[in-house]
């Protein structure tokens, strides 16, 4: 399934996940990453921050390492070279 730029499936090797992938808005570089949540309560969170939800409302058991991958497709070790350890 596709969002936008935002690509997502369930992931067969972890039951009641979903693997996404997005485009790094830092660095343009496709990156992956396990989401614990099911396909239904994911696609769920979509809509609710595409109809204007803040993400961490829309996503409320995502950390905030998780929800920033779904909004820009960075990953923790890129924020951190990008901006250091202690930014986040």
């Amino acid at each position: 399934m596709k969002a936008g730029k935002l690509i997502y499936t369930e992931d067969v090797a972890a039951p009641g996940t979903v693997l996404v992938t997005r485009q790094s808005k830092l660095t343009g570089k496709h990156n992956s990453m396990v989401v614990p949540l099911p396909r239904e309560a994911f696609e769920d969170g979509l809509a609710a921050w595409a109809t204007g939800a803040l993400i961490q409302d829309a996503f409320p058991t995502l950390n905030a390492n998780q929800r920033e991958f779904v909004l820009t497709g960075t990953t923790p070790e890129e924020w951190d070279a990008a901006f250091g350890e202690d930014a986040a």
